[in-house]
């Protein structure tokens, strides 16, 4: 298992490089998600992330806001953490300022519900930052004509991780669905950007994405590409 992570993170290394060679503009989603949390920091501002797992993003970030909480079903870490379920969380209205959601939203068996809920403890003005996988992608289209048994076993050996294997739904994950649910759910829709995340797990995948990521620059074929970056906020009134 120490074998393939290390394999794995060499790739993404080389990938992470040569992408760079290529085109220096390009970023992976989870790039793009780190930039909008630095560009909503704030000292005084409350931050929750929903669905935090271990609590690693807010242990990386905790530092430029004033207060970062971190909530989930399972899971944990170091922190501040609040095990709760995303439907019925523990907090008062208006109680946050920012509020992450990341890799979370295709585990959800009813995800109106909660983003209904995150949208009741964020603050008049303050904004929601959601990251998920989009089901119109080829990958997603093809795990979903695998048997759940093999796709198990090919996650496990190319990704060796654990998030990966927790059940999906995938019932917010199109850009047309994920903007009507936000917008149904009180909130405004600021930024929705479809990403290609290049893949990492072997050359010939990485150049095959990236042949895909270029397909897809132009018409409407974006929507076709594997990540949602979305950015809502709640009005002020």
């Amino acid at each position: 298992m120490k074998g393939r992570a290390s394999r794995l993170q060499a790739r993404a290394r080389w990938v992470k490089g040569k992408i760079r060679q290529i085109d220096v503009s390009y970023r992976f989603t989870s790039e793009l998600f780190d930039a909008l949390i630095m560009k909503n920091r704030g000292e005084s501002k409350a931050w929750l992330d929903a669905g935090c797992g271990r609590n690693e993003l807010t242990n990386e970030f905790k530092a430029i806001y004033g207060m970062a909480v971190g909530v989930d079903r399972v899971g944990g870490g170091g922190g501040r953490f609040v095990r709760a379920n995303l439907s019925k969380l523990p907090f008062r209205e208006g109680t946050f300022d920012f509020i992450t959601c990341k890799w979370v939203l295709e585990h959800l068996p009813y995800p109106k519900e909660v983003i209904g809920e995150l949208r009741r403890v964020l603050a008049p003005g303050g904004k929601l930052l959601i990251q998920t996988p989009n089901r119109n992608h080829f990958l997603l289209i093809g795990s979903r004509l695998l048997p759940s048994a093999l796709k198990s076993r090919l996650i496990a050996f190319y990704f060796t991780s654990q998030q990966e294997r927790f059940p999906t739904f995938y019932r917010a994950n199109t850009p047309s669905r994920l903007r009507r649910f936000v917008e149904e759910g009180g909130l405004t829709v600021e930024k929705m950007v479809l990403n290609e995340d290049l893949l990492c797990f072997s050359k010939l995948a990485f150049w095959f994405s990236y042949l895909f990521l270029r397909l897809t620059q132009r018409g409407g074929r974006q929507g076709l590409r594997s990540s949602i970056l979305l950015l809502a906020q709640r009005p002020w009134t």
